[in-house]
This record gives structure tokens, C-alpha cells and sequence, in this order.
């Protein structure tokens, strides 16, 4: 084996220990978003959510108000799934530009 095979081979290895190590402290991140405005992801559509659309990618579309509103946002949406109605979504739009 030459001295050449030999860095890269120590090279692969370095490469590797590194990306192991960032995916895992992403993995075991502190400040998990599960949700906003009182809305969390995985959650079911309630009856406080006015269905808008199917939208062209198949997600349902729903607006709500939140509890305590954001002065900058004007509009909040969340978006689930078709079949079971939950939440993998939610943003929210301004009307101050």
C-alpha cells in the first residue's frame, strides 16, 4: 500500500467521523419547533380551522386564528394531509410590507 492510499484512506476516515458526529448533534438538538402560534405539527385540523383549498400538491389548506396574534401577521395557515387531517405545516403572511 502506498503513502498515497494510505492519506486517503485517513482522509475517508476523518470525513466520516465528521459527518457522524454533525448528524448526530442534529439529531439530539435542544430547541425542537414543534409547532407555532398554538398550533403543533402532527396535531388533527379542529373545528377552529376554516378549511380554503386542496392545493396542486394534494395538501388540504386551512386559515385560523390564533389565541394571541403576531401585530405583523395578518394570515395563518396550516397545512395537513388528506387521509388522517394532520398538521405537517403551518406559515403565516404579513399585510405589513
Amino acid at each position: 500500500m502506498g503513502a498515497s492510499s494510505i492519506a486517503t484512506e485517513n482522509c475517508m476516515k476523518i470525513l466520516a467521523l465528521i459527518l457522524a458526529l454533525s448528524l448526530s448533534s442534529v439529531a439530539y438538538a435542544e430547541n425542537e419547533i414543534v409547532g407555532a402560534f398554538g398550533v403543533r405539527l402532527g396535531d388533527a385540523i379542529d373545528e377552529r380551522m376554516e378549511f380554503v383549498e386542496q392545493n396542486d400538491k394534494g395538501a388540504l389548506v386551512y386559515k385560523f386564528t390564533p389565541d394571541k396574534r403576531h401585530e405583523y401577521f395578518s394570515e395563518y395557515t396550516v397545512l395537513a394531509t388528506i387521509k388522517t387531517k394532520i398538521i405537517f405545516s403551518h406559515y403565516c403572511d404579513s399585510s405589513v410590507c
